[in-house]
């Protein structure tokens, strides 16, 4: 499952979850780990980790990646295709790179019951889920997308009780 992304559904009750696109790194039997795609932060890069200047889009912005270690930073980048994790100490310029403070994890089998339970969807993922414009609405955009009816959803409003 590792490289897809785990949309949040609207079943979802964690609030810190709400809507939440997340790119799934790392998935295994020790658990998951991923980062939360449609969270910008209003904070440049460079501003928050002055040793990327240079290396960095001097306009390009951090994005909260999870509540797990929220004052760690990685990367994420384009090689081969692939969506990979970045090295920061390592940044090749002409790769397009996404910066994250903290990541969302899940323990051993906590994923697979918050799958069953439907909380989220599993969806192939797009370069342009992680490096395109308006990560705000990446939620809408992923969930229009589906080629059956969850693609409804993508215009209820965040509240349906107002609507």
């Amino acid at each position: 499952m590792a490289g897809r992304l785990l949309v949040a559904t609207p079943i979802l009750g964690d609030p810190n979850f709400f809507r939440t696109v997340i790119l799934l790194l790392d998935h295994g039997d020790h658990g998951s780990a991923g980062v939360v795609l449609n969270r910008p932060v209003d904070e440049r890069v460079v501003a928050l980790i002055p040793s990327l200047e240079g290396s960095v889009d001097a306009s390009a912005t951090i994005s909260f990646g999870g509540p797990v270690e929220p004052n760690g930073v990685l990367g994420v980048t384009l090689q081969s295709g692939e969506l990979v994790p970045a090295d920061l100490d390592e940044i090749d310029i002409g790769r397009p790179l996404r910066i994250f403070m903290g990541y969302a994890g899940w323990s051993p089998g906590q994923l697979e019951d918050e799958l069953s339970e439907h909380a989220w969807w599993v969806i192939e993922g797009r370069p342009a889920d992680v490096f395109g414009p308006e990560p705000e609405e990446l939620w809408h955009r992923v969930v229009a997308r589906q080629p059956d009816r969850r693609r409804l959803l993508a215009n209820m409003p965040e509240d349906p009780r107002t609507n």
